[in-house]
């Protein structure tokens, strides 16, 4: 099996569960070890608490790259307890899946934006240095914490999309009291892409006029 998941990654997984009357639900887990078969994760879980996964089910896998959002459809093999914690054998049962290279663009810029926890009374302002249609790099006067979701506001020209958005990346700035923070959006409706992808096309187009200028 060709690797596609690194050790130490943090994976997003949509069960299975069709008739779920709350409709799809995002638990989180880890990569904690792999063989030439399959991968072993952490419990999925959400806001803390395990969810009870049944032995054969399946569910949707989704992990970050700097040029996208990669998907995965795998089936729980296994549980295996230990002294510490338990771990999920899985196995891959689908293709390796990108959204489209265009979606994901990043374009650099520096523009106004809000950011709300969704865990916390914590919220800001935050500079935006760069936008795609899968997240932003921001910078953050306040620390927020890997993984926590967050409600991220965009300022574009005239208008405001307001999008959820999970922190991957943090990491403080030499001795200042500023982060600087990687956004992933979550569950972006097309409406919303749409928005930021023509956004990013506008911006670029300006620049070329002014070069061409």
């Amino acid at each position: 099996m060709e690797l596609m998941l690194e050790m130490g990654d943090r994976v997003d997984i949509q069960i299975h569960h069709p008739i779920n009357p709350e409709g799809p639900r995002i638990f989180h887990a880890q990569v904690m070890n792999m063989d030439s078969e399959f991968y072993y994760i952490s419990a999925p879980e959400i806001r803390g608490i395990e969810y009870p996964v049944r032995i054969g089910q399946k569910a949707d896998l989704s992990f970050y790259r700097d040029e996208g959002i990669y998907y995965l459809t795998v089936a729980f093999v296994k549980k295996i307890q230990d002294e510490n914690a338990a771990l999920y054998q899985i196995s891959i049962i689908s293709q390796l899946r990108r959204t489209q290279r265009r979606e994901h663009h990043r374009f650099k810029c520096e523009m106004t934006g809000m950011l709300k926890s969704l865990v916390s009374e914590k919220s800001c302002e935050i500079i935006i240095k760069d936008i795609s249609a899968g997240g932003v790099s921001a910078i953050s006067p306040q620390p927020f914490y890997l993984d926590e979701r967050t409600e991220c506001q965009l300022f574009f020209d005239e208008d405001v999309a307001s999008v959820s958005a999970r922190i991957v990346r943090t990491t403080r700035i030499g001795k200042e009291k500023r982060y600087r923070l990687g956004l992933q959006f979550e569950n972006v409706c097309e409406e919303k892409q749409d928005q930021i992808i023509a956004f990013i096309s506008r911006k670029q187009e300006e620049l070329s006029d002014q070069k061409n200028f």
